[in-house]
């Protein structure tokens, strides 16, 4: 009897212990029936009736709020004049911003998540309304964004559907994208971004299918975004003119971006097979005044991943053939361009990230003459990032390098930023930095070596 006693006793701890852990492998538990899982156990043990009775089986809908409250500042530390004839001096930003998620679950198998945000910068008000362009006023005083809002859940075994504003991430690379294409990026603030890649949520339908060790997604686009980027009268513009209005773009199908993505592990190594048909805008290289209007055009890309990991290392490969490039300096003709990126992740180091990416872009049907003519892309360009993050006072101090440049020798522009991060709480953290802004030869880094800045931002998560 006490051998059986002990037996029982162990068992009913053993499904207590996988009924409280609520996951099983990274997926979420089914809800468990007590007394079906209990039936044929005889006996009093007051401790297991104890947790039993403590147990309380999940109730749907159910629903989760997080957000954060930041305020955030940006200072010019010298006086200069930018491109398009507007003096920047003293403080570029001050701002305040509140942004909301809710994640409801409405039954096992299927989440509902909103997001998004509110933003107001006082700086304008404070320096003068007037001293701004009506672009950077339109782009930077204000914003009521709507973030990340779909529903996700599971269709059949083994398939699942998500459709709403999402963000969909192709690649290995972190620090740039490459067969990443889906999402436009907000990067009106070069440089200051706490993420480097800040991708904007579009309207999605997306199917993932996983059969044996194989991940099957299927995407498509139905909403087209632009790029949120540096506007006439912001010191990372590169012009001295404003933009041409954008061509009218159709919100049809004819307008909608969809592609194919296979992923597994196989030998230690992630492996990715990308395929998609993109709409996209045209790179502002050879824009200029006479341009009637920005346009688009549609992309086709097969790329290929893989990612290896090694003691300590972790070593990335993409590469990418990208059709249907167009240039406003080389009218009425189309590119192919050819990518690739190495990168390596090392934590060998105690506390301690670093991380290497570089990649190159290569046009071959680019002439040698065109090329070297004003205003018109590279037949080849290289560029690379670098960065190194460490932790201090028990992880709650952390001091991160992010270096990026283009070219080997510098001569494409670069920018380093520099930066202290410290929590107090899980509620509040602080950081500040310093970002450090060289000109090059390119048209995006022409005239913007004296576009260094002192940052801080607060945070309140709740």
């Amino acid at each position: 009897m006490k051998n059986k006693y002990h037996l029982t006793f162990t068992l009913r701890l053993l499904l207590l212990l996988l009924l409280f852990s609520g996951k099983v492998y990274g997926k979420e538990a089914t809800p468990i029936d007590l007394d079906q899982l209990l039936e044929g156990f005889d006996g009093d043990y007051p401790v297991v009736d104890v947790l039993v009775e403590s147990y309380e089986k999940p109730t749907y809908p159910s629903t989760e709020l997080t957000g954060t409250l930041s305020g955030y500042t940006s200072y010019a530390v010298r006086e200069h004049t930018t491109s398009s004839g507007y003096t920047v001096d003293g403080f570029r930003s001050i701002k305040t911003r509140l942004a909301v998620e809710t994640l409801t679950k409405i039954t096992p198998d299927w989440v509902f998540k909103f997001s998004g945000w509110a933003s107001y910068d006082f700086n304008f008000t404070l320096e003068g309304r007037e001293e701004f362009s009506s672009e950077v006023l339109d782009r930077y005083e204000k914003e009521l964004e709507l973030g990340e809002t779909y529903i996700r859940g599971r269709l059949i075994q083994s398939v699942d559907i998500t459709f709403g504003r999402q963000i969909v991430v192709w690649g290995k690379g972190d620090l740039f994208r490459l067969v990443d294409m889906w999402n436009p990026v907000d990067s009106r603030n070069r440089g200051l971004s706490d993420n480097e890649i800040t991708r904007l949520p579009v309207l999605m339908s997306k199917i993932d299918f996983y059969p044996g060790s194989w991940q099957f997604s299927t995407v498509v686009s139905h909403e087209y975004r632009y790029n949120k980027l540096p506007v006439f009268g912001n010191d990372f513009y590169p012009f001295s003119f404003p933009e041409p209005p954008r061509e009218e773009q159709s919100s049809g199908p004819e307008s909608w971006s969809f592609g194919v993505s296979a992923q597994r592990t196989l030998k230690g190594a992630d492996i990715g097979i990308y395929l998609g048909s993109f709409e996209k805008e045209l790179d502002r290289i050879g824009l200029t005044e006479e341009t009637s209007a920005r346009r688009s055009s549609r992309l086709t890309l097969f790329g290929l991943g893989l990612e290896k990991a090694l003691p300590n290392w972790l070593i990335k490969l993409e590469t990418a053939w990208i059709e249907g490039f167009e240039y406003y300096s080389i009218p009425d003709r189309e590119e192919s361009r050819f990518d690739i990126l190495l990168g390596a992740d090392y934590s060998g180091l105690s506390k301690t990230q670093i991380s290497l990416e570089m990649i190159n872009r290569y046009l071959p049907g680019l002439d040698e003459d065109q090329a070297n003519w004003v205003d018109t892309p590279y037949k080849n360009s290289f560029i690379w990032a670098f960065r190194l993050a460490r932790s201090f006072l028990r992880q709650t101090c952390t001091v991160t390098l992010h270096s990026y440049a283009g070219g080997v020798d510098f001569s494409k522009g670069s920018a380093q930023k520099l930066s202290v991060k410290y929590k107090f709480n899980d509620s509040l953290s602080l950081a500040a930095g310093y970002l450090f802004v060289q000109s090059g030869d390119s048209f995006l880094s022409r005239n913007v070596g004296d576009n260094d800045s002192w940052f801080a931002k607060v945070q309140y998560f709740f």
